[in-house]
Order: C-alpha cells, then structure tokens, then sequence
C-alpha cells in the first residue's frame, strides 16, 4: 500500500511529492477540497503538512477538524499544523510600538480578508492545542516550536 502525504490549504505552494490541496480551484493542485472533509480513507497518510489552514476553521469545529485529520493517519503517522498562536500574538501586542505594528497584529488575528477564504476563524493556544490533539488520537510525541506570531505543532499518531 502507497501511503499519502498531503499539503493542505496548499494555495499556490506546490509541494512535490505531496496531493496538494485548496478549496480554490488553482493551478497545480491534486486535489479540490475543502480540509474538513478530505476525499480520502483512514489510515491510509503518512503525513499531513497543515501550515496555515488551523485559523481558517471556526473554533467551534476545530476539534472534529482535527480528529478527522488524525483519522487519516496511519498508525506512526504525523501531522504538522502552523497557525496563529494566542500566546505569542499577546507578547506581540504587549511589545508593538507602532500603529503599524498593531496593524499586522490585526492581520495575524482575522486574516488578510483580500479574498473570501482568507478570513480567520480562531487561533490556536499551545495547552488547548495539546489537549485536542491527544482527544483526537495523537499517541506520540508533540512538538511545538515557535514562529513569530506562530505556532507550530508536529505530532504523530
């Protein structure tokens, strides 16, 4: 069996290797999807590449976005999400000097808004991140490292 490795929210980051995948119908995409509901089987990913999809979802369903994408896992399988963290957005603001500083903190928290699907819908926090990703099926280790204003998480299954 031929395990999968996805780029969701792909836009016009084409990975190679990787079903790159956009809810947009854009050139070099593998896949027209929306990241919710992925046209693929359980167990059948060896890697789902997340970077800046997490915030696009409403907070409201985030949990079930992420069980869904732990459910295409395979057993050892890993998943890699970057999004806007609360944590580092906070120290951000309490550090901005400028209004132009603020601006891009604004940015950071609702989307660049130039076009419909990107608007923000939440931001992730390091302790609840954990906790959803532990209910959702992630056995193994977690990793989180900083990046700005973000976050990433890489854990496997």
């Amino acid at each position: 069996m031929q395990y999968l490795k996805l780029n969701l929210g792909s836009g016009d980051k084409i990975l190679e290797g990787y079903h790159n995948i956009d809810i947009r119908n854009l050139s070099g995409l593998t896949v027209v999807a929306d990241v919710e509901e992925l046209p693929y089987k359980n167990g059948t990913v060896v890697e789902i590449l997340a970077l800046d999809v997490f915030e696009h979802i409403s907070y409201h369903r985030s949990k079930s976005l992420l069980k869904h994408w732990v459910s295409l896992l395979k057993p050892g399988g890993k998943l890699i999400i970057q999004a806007p963290c609360l944590d580092n957005i906070i120290t951000y603001f309490m550090n901005s000097k400028t209004a132009q500083d603020i601006e891009v903190g604004i940015a950071v928290i609702f989307g660049g808004q130039d076009y419909k699907e990107n608007t923000h819908f939440t931001v992730a926090q390091s302790k609840l991140m954990e906790s959803y990703l532990r209910e959702s099926g992630i056995t193994g280790c977690i990793q989180c490292t900083d990046n700005g204003t973000n976050r990433i998480w890489e854990a496997y299954r």
